[in-house]
């Protein structure tokens, strides 16, 4: 919403609870679960949505994702395609493909025909995005879906924000192995920014990445190195990293070995369709913006 209000765009913004972005920017509160999505006056003259909301990761049971993330989605576009809006662009997920290619032998693209399992946040997406393409491929609205890696940027969370107090506080390297794939934030801001300018008729998804391969080792260096930290030349053994995991997992009321997975496994996904066809190459990699990420932790004084 910012980006697009300081290039000069008019931006109506909506969230759940409403409030501000700034003076400028006021937002409007809608609960995407529970009402009929928006005044068809509010959408009238509007030439593109960008439908960011819905319910992350375990945060819901699987009827509120269903709700939120499925129906609210295919509700708000219809009332998009009512009003006369000629854009509509979908934050989805790489979720929405399952696991990505847990082998390190390639990185799974949009063609791809794995499925997210059991996961409900993977599920919702799966199906909001099938929702769009069955009832908009002939639409005169273009449909543009987005999946994102894992966004990083200065606010950190989950596992990142694991591996930031670990290389504060010097608590041993993370195991070698594993690869993910991610992407920054900017990165991810300026993607959507010029979706606007696509236009191709129909229904079309992009995966969004830098291209990188990061393990925990990777990111943990580069924030011992944001800190002006000498790397860490103690690698704690697996079992202790195992154990610490399994500790987390109970904290969170789970304990299934979701940490571990996180923390060592390899999920990568290929961004060369976004680059091919929409002409966006990545500039920012974890290393450019890890010394941002270390300032905020310390500006907003996290614990650990």
């Amino acid at each position: 919403c910012r980006a697009l209000h300081e290039r000069g765009d008019q931006v109506i913004a909506i969230s759940l609870h409403g409030g501000a972005l700034a003076p400028e920017l006021p937002v409007q509160a809608l609960d995407l679960g529970s009402e009929v999505p928006l005044d068809p006056l509010l959408l009238r003259g509007v030439d593109c949505v960008y439908h960011l909301a819905g319910i992350a990761h375990q945060y819901a049971d699987f009827e509120r994702y269903q709700a939120v993330n499925v129906h609210g989605t295919l509700a708000l576009a219809d009332a998009a395609s009512r009003a006369g809006v000629e854009q509509f662009v979908f934050l989805s997920s790489v979720k929405a493909m399952g696991p990505g290619d847990t082998a390190g032998i390639r990185a799974e693209a949009e063609v791809s025909d794995i499925s997210p399992d059991s996961d409900p946040y993977g599920w919702s997406k799966q199906h909001a995005e099938q929702g769009l393409l069955a009832n908009f491929a002939d639409d005169a609205m273009r449909i543009h879906i987005v999946r994102p890696a894992l966004v990083y940027g200065p606010q950190t969370k989950g596992n990142l924000a694991t591996l930031l107090r670990a290389s504060r506080y010097s608590l041993g390297r993370p195991p070698q192995g594993g690869a993910r794939s991610m992407i920054a934030l900017p990165d991810l801001v300026a993607l959507l920014s010029q979706l606007e300018r696509d236009v191709r008729p129909g229904v079309h998804t992009w995966i969004a990445t830098d291209g990188e391969q990061y393990s925990s080792r990777r990111l943990y260096d580069a924030l011992r190195n944001a800190q002006a930290r000498a790397p860490a030349a103690l690698a704690l053994p697996v079992i202790i990293w195992r154990f610490a995991c399994r500790l987390m997992d109970l904290r969170a009321g789970g304990g299934d070995g979701n940490t571990w997975q996180k923390l060592t496994g390899t999920e990568l996904y290929s961004n060369q369709k976004m680059i091919e066809e929409l002409r966006f190459t990545p500039k920012w990699q974890f290393e450019d913006l890890a010394m941002s990420i270390v300032e905020y932790d310390k500006a907003h004084g996290r614990q650990a």
